[in-house]
């Protein structure tokens, strides 16, 4: 089964800049989709008017990657004789989907385009049971697809009986990056329409651009495989013969009474043991409890460090007057949506906040996420970190309450600036960069607790009304003793891709060097004005960033290499600063985390970089484990 979707006229030519742009996008997808079901990627061209968004996708009961490479190979090869030199094209198999445009419609809902294409019809059983019997089933799925349980996400299969010799066996699918309510209605969309124009259709396909609905009259999915039954127990070995029946005790004469211990002997004796034994016992616990004491738990807080953790209830605030200050959480008061929770605007005792309200309280990373937020901000003092005003726990609701950024996320402003914002010049982005680097040395070094944050990124940098930068989110930070823990592992793997090393996305360790590659990629996303982080690593042992960025600039000068939109003209000065803050980004997106910098070294070599109208240029400062700090410009493979 086949259908292409020309999405749009607007085509390309032969050779051109679209063209590139393309294959390298659908190289990638090749590469990277089979591995985990799904991908999303963007090849940015060099004025940013030629750029490419793709996303493939395999169905989800398929085995990864044998079951999904073949149908994506397959479509990459064909999308081009199908939908010859369209910019918008998309195209669906059995078992994958593949979509590429030069508009940005990755994370979105797109629910005007359905295709429907029907399969026979019943004729020879119960009309109406069949059709009860299908919308029940789709029901039940369309839950299970979006309840926040299925695997893989926004997916789900069943199958429901309509007599002796007929079944429904049906599937619903949404694309992964929609968020939960976003696939509710594309989903819908679907199922509402299986009266109309499904009918009593033995099999049905209903296409979308985010979601799609399918059944039929026979099995066409895999099914979870059931773990091996469990071995019969054996047969008990028979039984032993019984032991002969002792002697009976010999009759005790009333000359014997003497010999018997006396009731007070009785009671020291059996006292004693008790005693002894409680003795036993409790040495035991203490040494297991000694031995569990140092462990890192799931939160990544050590235990011996929970009494450095401040009370915070003089924090708690009220559900009510939080309610009253965002205008009952109404959607003109919504500005944004942080980790775990949408973020609104608020005036509390004449004074502007923000108040995320966690939405993921159903799992445990709602609760977990506030506590740490709340314990780690509040033993927390620095001007480039924001500050945390207060929590609330109340009527089923989990609250916390920040200082107000007037000028919203760092993201913003360089990727989707209001024409209100105009663009960042050299001057704001230098004391941005400047910020953020104090902020994070005051995490990883200066600070009581050594703090990981695990998902540094533009939009987790906020700015206020003097853009001033602040580091936020700390929702998923791992933290511990400063003197006792330099990297650690956990099977908790959460964050932003794009901006994970490849050491913590892949195997779960992370250190001040995890934070440090989110640094570099930041960095360079700053000077270019490109997002950069689209480009993630994909396989354990290659460093795709680092390569694409070797590849794409290869012959390119240093000025091209900045972001386009600033008009202004950068100083003589300035030059040097943001050559060397390119370089040292460079360094901090190594494979290697040893291979790169720490943050007390990045500021070292910026400061001195900002003397080098004085002939000091610092070069000696930060070393790189390669001959020559810009890397080869080979392309890794995954192999």
């Amino acid at each position: 089964m086949r259908f292409q979707i020309a999405i749009s006229t607007d085509t390309y030519t032969e050779n051109s800049e679209y063209q590139h742009m393309l294959e390298d996008l659908l190289k990638r997808l090749n590469i990277s989709t089979p591995a985990v079901g799904y991908w999303t990627d963007i090849s940015y061209s060099v004025n940013r008017t030629n750029d490419v968004h793709g996303l493939a996708m395999c169905r989800g009961d398929l085995e990864l990657p044998q079951g999904c490479s073949p149908c994506i190979q397959h479509a990459i090869s064909e999308i081009g004789k199908l939908c010859p030199y369209m910019k918008n094209a998309a195209v669906f198999y059995d078992h994958c989907y593949l979509h590429y445009g030069n508009e940005s419609f990755i994370g979105e809902f797109v629910g005007e385009e359905e295709t429907w294409i029907s399969i026979n019809n019943i004729t020879k059983v119960n009309r109406e049971k069949f059709y009860k019997v299908r919308e029940k089933l789709f029901s039940e799925l369309f839950v299970e697809a979006t309840n926040g349980t299925s695997s893989p996400k926004f997916f789900a299969i069943g199958e429901d009986s309509v007599s002796s010799d007929l079944s429904v066996f049906g599937l619903l699918q949404c694309i992964p990056d929609l968020s939960t309510g976003q696939c509710k209605k594309c989903l819908n969309y679907h199922v509402k329409d299986l009266p109309e124009y499904a009918g009593f259709s033995a099999g049905f396909l209903s296409i979308g651009y985010s979601c799609f609905l399918r059944y039929e009259n026979k099995l066409f999915y895999n099914k979870p495989s059931l773990p091996p039954p469990l071995p019969p127990p054996s047969s008990p070995p028979p039984l032993p013969s019984p032991p002969p029946l002792p002697s009976p005790p010999p009759e005790i004469s009333d000359d014997n009474e003497g010999n018997k211990l006396p009731t007070w002997k009785i009671i020291i004796i059996v006292a004693s043991l008790v005693m002894g034994l409680t003795l036993i016992l409790s040495l035991i616990g203490f040494r297991i409890w000694r031995k569990k004491k140092d462990k890192i738990d799931e939160r990544g807080l050590l235990n011996e460090d929970k009494k450095l953790v401040r009370n915070v209830e003089y924090l708690s605030m009220k559900f009510e007057d939080l309610d009253i200050a965002t205008n009952h959480f109404s959607q003109e008061n919504k500005i944004g949506r942080g980790g775990f929770g949408f973020v609104y605007k608020g005036i509390l005792d004449d004074q502007e906040i923000a108040v995320k309200r966690l939405i993921d309280k159903d799992s445990l990373q709602g609760p977990d996420q506030l506590e740490k937020e709340v314990n780690l901000l509040a033993g927390l003092q620095h001007k480039n970190l924001v500050s945390l005003y207060g929590y609330c726990i109340e009527r089923g609701e989990m609250l916390l309450v920040y200082e107000y950024m007037p000028n919203g996320s760092l993201e913003k402003h360089l990727f989707d600036p209001a024409p209100s914002m105009g663009v960042l010049n050299w001057n704001s982005r230098l004391n941005i960069i400047d910020g953020i680097l104090k902020g994070i040395q005051y995490l990883h070094e200066d600070s009581r607790l050594k703090i990981f944050h695990c998902d540094l990124k533009p939009e987790n940098i906020l700015l206020d009304s003097n853009m001033t930068p602040k580091i936020s989110d700390f929702g998923i930070s791992k933290f511990f003793d400063v003197n006792q823990t330099r990297e650690c592992t956990t099977i908790n793997i959460v964050g932003t891709s794009g901006y994970m090393a490849p050491e913590y996305r892949f195997f779960g360790n992370f250190s001040t060097k995890s934070d440090m590659y989110s640094l570099g990629v930041m960095l360079i996303e700053i000077l270019t004005g490109k997002r950069w982080s689209r480009h993630i690593n994909s396989c354990e042992k290659a460093n795709n960033l680092k390569s694409n960025l070797v590849a794409y600039w290869k012959n390119v000068s240093f000025a091209d290499k900045l972001d386009k939109n600033i008009s202004e003209i950068y100083s003589t000065n300035q030059e040097t600063i943001l050559s060397d803050i390119l370089h040292i980004a460079m360094l901090c997106i190594e494979y290697d985390p040893e291979s790169r910098p720490k943050i007390s070294e990045v500021r070292d070599f910026i400061k001195i970089s900002n003397k080098t109208s004085n002939g000091s240029d610092g070069s000696n400062n930060i070393k790189s484990n390669t001959a020559n700090p810009t890397i080869s410009a080979t392309i890794e493979n995954c192999n």
